[in-house]
């Protein structure tokens, strides 16, 4: 199968999983530069945000669908050992690992999952979209990796369909505090 024609499938296979996720890890052990990415960040918010508006929140949705599988199965093997039975626990133990936050709370209400991040990596990026009057943050990084966890916790729980939703706004001080849910099918 040809790149171009992965775009139209909506089914990724296991075999090109695995080529993603080594081509994610190809980079590993390359330094960039924290305020470098967090620059690219805001900037492809900010983007969107103006291109999109309310809309925006939209894109979350098919990140999540395009990425979320892949965020999850590279977690898992550059954490390793991550029970994803335990969604609460995986998400502490790969925010700790991969060294994103200095603190990461997760509480499980219902089908609804209430995130909190203190010390950041990505503390930089919220300053600056917080300037600019951006009130979501579809780009999330900390929201996207928890979502992918979340989802695959699912998953496995579930019949391999299931989806989430993440609402991300914008902190005012320093703890980003998100949602994620889980998306209910309708029938």
């Amino acid at each position: 199968m040809s790149r171009v024609n992965r775009l139209s499938t909506d089914k990724v296979t296991e075999e090109i999983m695995k080529h993603e996720v080594e081509i994610l890890r190809e980079s590993e052990n390359v330094c960039l530069s924290p305020a470098l990415v967090n620059g690219i960040v805001a900037a492809y918010q900010i983007a969107i945000t103006k291109a999109l508006g309310a809309g925006a929140n939209a894109l979350s949705q098919m990140l999540l669908q395009e990425l979320g599988e892949l965020l999850s199965e590279y977690v898992e093997q550059v954490v390793g050992g991550v029970d994803f039975t335990k969604p609460e626990e995986a998400i502490s133990k790969v925010f700790a690992e991969l060294k994103l936050a200095d603190e990461v709370k997760v509480k499980r209400e219902g089908d609804e999952w209430h995130v909190e991040i203190k010390g950041s990596v990505f503390k930089p990026t919220y300053e600056i979209l917080r300037e600019r009057g951006v009130k979501f943050f579809t780009l999330s990084p900390e929201a996207l990796i928890v979502a992918s966890i979340i989802r695959k916790y699912l998953r496995i729980k579930g019949n391999g369909n299931e989806r989430v939703s993440v609402k991300a706004e914008v902190p005012e001080g320093d703890t980003l505090v998100f949602k994620v849910k889980e998306v209910k099918a309708l029938r």
